[in-house]
């Protein structure tokens, strides 16, 4: 249950990987992206009841949000989940904190994730952000960390993606990807 993180330089593949890995191993993946997220949309809206008249002892009602939604209608479809933090370095210091609680607790509010979600981040280096952006170390050190950089051979299966260079007709790598994750 040891969530990870895939971390290097923009472009070099983080994403995709993920999404195949997912496909793979037979999980559905549920995005939550860093840069485009709320810690309201991270945690659930905490809000006043609309059918009680005011009360000053009346505590508000979480909602959930609704990636947690689809987490749990995959659970009851018998579905596990993937869960996929994308950009994690670029969220805002509140998304963090609010992504602290999901990653550590493994909760959404007070509710536990089903047992069998997985965790998985991906993020880009310190050196390529803005002096604002970055993991918070509390953050970080929930995760087990990956550094991904690309190999020869990677470059290789880039440039040859087209049959005949790159004006050539594409070719689709996805299926022998797909064997080479199984192995």
């Amino acid at each position: 249950k040891v969530p990870v993180l895939f971390i290097s330089n923009p472009g070099v593949g983080k994403t995709t990987p993920v999404y195949y890995l997912a496909k793979v191993i037979g999980y559905e993946t549920v995005l939550l992206r860093g840069n485009s997220t709320t810690a309201e949309e991270v945690m659930g809206y905490d809000v006043a009841p609309r059918d009680v008249t005011y009360d000053h002892k009346m505590a508000a009602i979480n909602l959930r949000p609704s990636w947690f939604e689809e987490v749990l209608r995959n659970k009851e479809a018998g579905k596990k989940t993937l869960l996929f933090l994308d950009e994690i370095t670029t969220a805002n210091e509140f998304v963090q904190a609010a992504l602290l609680h999901l990653i550590f607790e493994r909760k959404v509010h007070t509710e536990n994730l089903p047992e069998d979600t997985l965790i998985v981040s991906a993020g880009n280096y310190a050196q390529n952000l803005s002096n604002t952006m970055g993991l918070l170390p509390p953050v970080m050190n929930r995760f087990e960390l990956f550094n991904i950089t690309p190999q020869d051979r990677d470059i290789d299966t880039f440039l040859n993606k087209y049959e005949g260079g790159t004006i050539g007709k594409k070719v689709d790598y996805s299926k022998e990807l797909e064997k080479v994750m199984v192995e």
